[in-house]
């Protein structure tokens, strides 16, 4: 017979387990793995006022650094001018790798939707959308380029 702390722990396990997701960088995913840093944004705004702006954001003009260091365990750290910023766990939605070896993705952070990271890239170049900087959707739009350092 089951008592209530075998449910409990039960139920503890379960919730650790699902909470606790996230895909390993094996196989094609590997590519992912180690450090990105920010090269440039191209930032396309103005839309919401009827025009239309581009700029080319680069660690020299905004005075910071960024980068991204993917952990083969499924965590990816995001740094800013060295420092910390956030550490997530790493859920595909989608990846797929093209006859030429380019891929694209998109992650779910923390395994929530509202978190998600899209990107497409090769081994040694990838545009993230969402780090670091966001746009506001049909208003403007950011593509953030990495390179594999």
């Amino acid at each position: 017979m089951i008592n209530s702390k075998s449910i409990l722990l039960i139920l503890l396990v379960n919730v650790g387990v699902v909470s606790c997701k996230k895909d390993k960088l094996k196989d094609e995913k590997s590519i992912l793995i180690g450090n990105w840093e920010w090269v440039n944004t191209q930032h396309d705004f103005g839309w919401c006022e009827g025009e239309s702006w581009e700029e080319t954001l680069t660690p020299e003009s905004e005075d910071e650094n960024y980068s991204m260091f993917f952990y083969k365990k499924g965590v990816v750290e995001f740094y800013q001018n060295g420092n910390l910023l956030d550490k997530s766990r790493v859920v595909f939605d989608h990846f797929e790798i093209n006859e030429l070896g380019n891929f694209s993705f998109v992650i779910d952070l923390n395994n929530k939707e509202e978190n998600r990271m899209s990107g497409y890239g090769n081994e040694t170049s990838v545009n993230f959308g969402g780090f670091p900087f966001v746009g506001v959707a049909g208003c403007e739009d950011y593509d953030n380029y990495f390179s594999k350092g």
